[in-house]
């Protein structure tokens, strides 16, 4: 098992595939980035910039300084050979904004 950990900046043109197809993981982690000003949504493949299609999991934001604990989406597989195509999930939300994606591949 490998585990991968990237940061993600959301550009204006489409949402961001946080994995090739074909990436089967154990489990996935998606957070947002404690400097973001709005929220980001993890999603499919339709999924939006404002969220408005193909949204998954809406990730708030907190804003710069806050000291809570960051919004999060975790996928975890259950039992031994049931594992995710990571290359299905997608990422978006303010251009410049981002997050970090973390995943173990089998």
């Amino acid at each position: 098992m490998a585990l991968v950990q990237q940061s993600i900046t959301f550009g204006a043109g489409a949402a961001t595939q946080i994995a090739p197809a074909g990436t089967y993981v154990t489990e996935v982690r998606v957070q947002p980035l404690r400097a973001n000003t709005e929220n980001i949504f993890v999603g499919d493949s339709s999924l939006t910039q404002d969220g408005s299609a193909g949204v998954i999991e809406d990730l708030g934001a907190l804003g710069t300084g806050a000291t809570v604990q960051l919004d999060k989406f975790s996928l975890k597989a259950k039992g031994g050979s049931h594992n995710y195509d990571a290359g299905t999930l997608y990422v978006w939300g303010t251009t410049g904004e981002g997050c970090n994606v973390t995943y173990w591949t089998m």
